[in-house]
C-alpha cells in the first residue's frame, strides 16, 4: 500500500543528498552550474545512444541481459570522455583569451598612464601665464 507520505518521504531520501550538494557546493558559482548542467546532458546523451542501440536487438537478445548492459556502459563512458576531454578544451580556449585580453588590457593601462602623465601640462599654455 503506497501513500502519498511514502512517496514523498522515499522522494526526500533519495533526492536530499545530491540537491544538498547542488545548493552548499555548486550553486555558489556560476561556472559549476554549467559544468553540472552540461554533464548532466553529456549523461542524456549517452542514454539515448544506448536506447538507440537497443532497438534493433532481437527479442531473443533481450532475455541476455549482458548483451544489454555492456554496450550501455561503453556509450556512457564514450559520452563522459568526450565531455572531459570538450571541456578541457573550453577551458583551455578561455584561459587563452583571457590572457590575451589581459595582455591588452595591460597595453591600454600603460599607454593611458604614461601618456596621461606626460600630456597633461601640454596644451600650448605656459604656467605662468606667458
Amino acid at each position: 500500500m503506497t501513500t502519498a507520505a511514502l512517496t514523498f518521504g522515499c522522494a526526500f531520501l533519495a533526492f536530499s543528498p545530491p540537491l544538498a550538494l547542488l545548493f552548499l557546493l555548486t550553486y555558489s558559482k556560476a561556472n559549476l552550474i554549467i559544468v553540472v548542467t552540461t554533464s548532466a546532458f553529456a549523461y542524456l546523451l549517452s542514454t539515448v545512444l544506448s536506447s538507440l542501440f537497443w532497438l534493433p536487438v532481437p527479442s531473443s537478445l533481450q532475455s541476455n541481459p549482458y548483451v544489454l548492459i555492456f554496450p550501455s556502459i561503453v556509450f556512457q563512458f564514450v559520452a563522459r570522455a568526450a565531455f572531459v576531454w570538450l571541456y578541457h578544451r573550453v577551458e583551455h580556449s578561455v584561459e587563452r583569451s583571457v590572457r590575451r585580453h589581459e595582455r591588452v588590457e595591460g597595453r591600454n593601462r600603460a599607454a593611458a598612464a604614461g601618456g596621461g602623465s606626460s600630456n597633461s601640462n601640454n596644451n600650448g599654455d605656459n604656467a605662468d601665464g606667458d
